[in-house]
C-alpha cells in the first residue's frame, strides 16, 4: 500500500517531484504505486486544470493534498 502522507511531504518538499506531479498526475501517481479509476483521473485533472489556470498570486503558501476516495 501506498503511504499517501509520505508521497504528499515528497510532493511539498520538492520542487522537481513537483514539476513531475503537475505535468502529468495521474502516470506519476501510477510510478508512485497508485492506480486511479477513470473517475478519479478525471476528477484530479479537472482539479488541476482549476488550479492551473492564470489567477491572482495567493497570498499565502500553496500545498498539494494527496487523498485518494476510498483509500
Amino acid at each position: 500500500m501506498i503511504d499517501l502522507a509520505g508521497l504528499q511531504q515528497e510532493l511539498n518538499s520538492s520542487a522537481e517531484l513537483r514539476s513531475q506531479f503537475l505535468k502529468d498526475p495521474v502516470a506519476f501517481l501510477e510510478q508512485a504505486g497508485l492506480t486511479l479509476s477513470q473517475e478519479q483521473a478525471t476528477k484530479l485533472m479537472d482539479s488541476l486544470a482549476l488550479l492551473t489556470t492564470k489567477q491572482p498570486a495567493p497570498t499565502a503558501p500553496c500545498f498539494i493534498i494527496v487523498q485518494v476516495d476510498g483509500q
